[in-house]
């Protein structure tokens, strides 16, 4: 049974043009498993929930999500992918 890690690797408010605060974050979403195939269906999964979702945030607007890049290994007897995304969001 595959299981999946989720960390917040980087992000902050900035300010744009605009004066209204953008918060960026980036998230990586990692997924272990014992078998190729059991990882890459669940890859599929979170690909298929998380690529361009549109999230809803109190307090924000334009929340969005993109995935930047993603990879998949054999690392120390487990398959692994790793997605990583972009959060990003306007604070009203």
């Amino acid at each position: 049974t595959p299981y999946a890690v989720v960390d917040v690797v980087g992000g902050g408010p900035e300010v744009p043009f605009d004066s209204k605060y953008l918060e960026r974050y980036r998230i990586q979403i990692s997924i272990f498993g014992e078998t190729a195939e059991a990882v890459a269906d669940a890859a599929d999964k979170a690909k298929a929930l998380y690529d361009e979702a549109v999230l809803t945030i109190t307090g924000h607007t334009g929340v969005g999500m993109n995935r930047l890049n993603e990879i998949f290994l054999w690392v120390d007897g487990y398959y692994q992918w790793t997605g990583d995304y972009e959060v990003m969001a306007h604070k009203t």
